[in-house]
């Protein structure tokens, strides 16, 4: 048995360079395009949300009283950032038509893969 002391030690193992573009440049201006620091998403819980992919992860994480927060009956803040902001017209007017985390959620993320599945197709 090798002490730590007689242990050869090994190289870092490199990882490759990331491309210097993206592989599909649309989604991810789509996704990952932060907005002005004046638009910014404010949660309920202090936390602020600057793009699409974080308020994906966001529907995912917060508590449900966060959620009912933001969308009522009477409100629906979520349509209201992706509208204003993003120009987001069809994400919001499918936010607009639940009061459920869950179609949340999945209204995002179909938007998002069409988005990538048209970007592909030019």
């Amino acid at each position: 048995m090798k002490t730590k002391k007689h242990m050869k030690k090994e190289a870092p193992h490199e990882l490759p360079s990331l491309p210097q573009k993206p592989a599909v440049s649309g989604i991810h201006l789509v996704v990952y395009s932060n907005c002005v620091p004046e638009k910014e998403f404010v949660l309920a819980n202090g936390k602020h949300l600057k793009n699409l992919f974080e308020l994906s992860e966001s529907l995912a994480e917060i508590e449900d009283h966060i959620f009912s927060h933001h969308v009522s009956k009477e409100r629906n803040d979520f349509a209201n950032w992706v509208a204003g902001v993003f120009g987001e017209k069809q994400l919001a007017e499918s936010f607009k038509k639940s009061l459920s985390r869950e179609r949340h959620e999945i209204s995002l993320l179909k938007h998002l893969l069409g988005k990538l599945l048209n970007e592909k197709k030019d």
